[in-house]
C-alpha cells in the first residue's frame, strides 16, 4: 500500500490498483501497543535470543522459512532467525518500533553501543505516519483504487483495522471495496488450514475481478 503515496512523492506513477490481503494498514492504532499472541507460534512466549541474527548485510531476494511442523498451516518457530524476530515483535509489542526504525546488521554496531535492540522505544508519531497508509489516506495523499481482503479469524492483525481503512478511502472518494471471508485466519490464501470453510479463495477472486475492472478503465 505504501506505493500509493511514496511513488507519487518521487514523481513515479502510483499503481493502477492495489489489493492488500490482511494488511497492517494503520500503524498508529492502539492495537500495536499491546502484546499479540498468534496461534502460528510453535513455542510458548518467551524472551528471545539473537534478535539481530536475521539482519543480513545486504538485501535478499528469497527466503525459505524453517518449521518443526509438517502441516499446511502458518507456522513460526524460534529456531528460525526471522520467525524468532517476528514472534518477538508480536509478543513484546515491538512491531511498530522495528518496522519504522529498523534494525542494523551486527557489523554496523559500534563496540560501545548500549542500545537494547529487544526493547526499542516507540518512534515519534511523525515517523510512524510516514509509514502508515491509513494516515496518508486521511490526508488525501493516497488515491489508488483498493480492494482489501481480511479474514475475521485473523489473530495477528484485526480485520476491523481493514474495515476502518476502507471506510477512510470511501470518505475520500477513492474506489474501494472489502471482503471479510468467514473464519479465515492470517495468510489463509497460502495455508489451507487457515480457511476452515473453504470460502477464502472466492474473496481473492473478487479482488482480482475488481483489479481487472479498474485496469480496463
Amino acid at each position: 500500500m505504501t506505493l500509493g503515496y511514496t511513488a507519487p512523492a518521487r514523481g513515479i506513477q502510483a499503481p493502477d490498483v492495489i489489493l492488500p490481503f490482511y494488511s497492517p494498514s494503520d500503524l498508529e492504532a492502539e492495537f500495536w501497543d499491546q502484546p499479540i499472541y498468534p496461534a502460528a507460534a510453535e513455542e510458548e512466549p518467551t524472551e528471545i535470543w539473537g534478535e539481530l541474527d536475521c539482519v543480513l548485510p545486504s538485501p535478499i531476494l528469497e527466503y525459505t522459512p524453517m518449521s518443526n511442523k509438517r502441516a499446511t498451516a502458518l507456522s513460526l518457530t524460534l529456531n528460525d532467525d526471522r520467525a524468532r524476530l517476528i514472534l518477538h515483535m508480536n509478543w513484546k509489542a515491538q512491531s511498530v518500533p522495528v518496522l519504522v526504525s529498523g534494525l542494523p546488521h551486527k557489523s554496523r554496531i559500534a563496540p560501545n553501543d548500549k542500545t537494547d535492540w529487544k526493547s526499542l522505544p516507540k518512534p515519534p508519531v511523525e515517523k510512524i505516519r510516514q509509514c502508515s497508509p491509513y494516515w496518508h489516506i486521511t490526508q488525501g495523499k493516497y488515491q489508488t483504487p483498493t480492494f482489501m481482503v481480511h479474514g475475521n479469524a485473523d489473530d495477528w492483525i484485526p480485520y476491523q483495522m481493514t474495515e476502518r481503512t476502507i471506510e477512510a478511502l470511501r470518505r475520500r472518494g477513492v474506489a474501494a471495496d472489502i471482503r471479510i471471508p468467514d473464519q479465515c485466519g492470517h495468510a489463509f490464501d497460502l495455508f489451507p488450514k487457515e480457511d476452515k470453510l473453504g470460502v477464502g479463495w472466492a474473496a481473492i477472486e473478487e479482488a482480482y475481478d475488481f483489479a481487472d475492472a479498474e485496469i480496463a478503465k
